[in-house]
């Protein structure tokens, strides 16, 4: 038998057992597997969408993360990434396109990283109040080019690399 038909028969059983009433009678099963089943069960349901169309495929944590972290980094390179990665002289290890799934880790470093950072510079700079109030925030910032102006009793951050990402006007 071929994966292509174990599939089908994995499904199929999938549907007798948990939504025809062999165990359960659910309006729809999530179904979680690597990029060929994943492909697959996309490819059935293309070609039978009345027989499988109480089957949800969900590709596995693994393809989940790699494709979300592909996804943001060319989403955001641009407008933000491609930036920090040049300040932080970073280009050796994670580029504008990168084709290497193996290289994931990294890249989920990376942003892990940017994310933590944006977020602390966001609580250190802006007031909780304002944090609170987003459409408020985006309006009194929509001309900010990146540079701001503090009051001289807030905490300058210095730390190593990261320091060039910011350029602060001291008051």
């Amino acid at each position: 038998m071929g994966a292509s038909q174990e599939v089908e028969q994995t499904l199929n059983e999938m549907l007798q057992q948990h939504v025809h009433g062999g165990q359960h009678r659910y309006k729809v099963v999530f179904v979680h597997g690597d990029q060929q089943m994943y492909d697959r069960m996309i490819f059935l349901i293309l070609e039978q969408p009345m027989v499988y169309k109480a089957i949800i495929p969900c590709a596995g944590d693994f393809h989940f993360t790699a494709h979300s972290i592909d996804a943001v980094h060319r989403l955001y390179w641009n407008p933000l990434s491609g930036w920090v990665v040049t300040k932080l002289e970073f280009e050796k290890v994670v580029k504008e396109n990168d084709d290497n799934i193996t290289h994931y880790k990294q890249y989920d470093h990376f942003y892990q990283l940017l994310t933590l950072a944006i977020f602390t510079v966001l609580i250190d700079v802006v007031p909780m109040d304002l944090l609170a109030q987003p459409l408020l925030l985006l309006a009194l910032t929509r001309s900010n080019k990146g540079s701001a102006t503090l009051p001289p009793s807030w905490s300058q951050i210095t730390r190593g690399r990261f320091s060039k990402l910011i350029e602060v006007n001291r008051s």
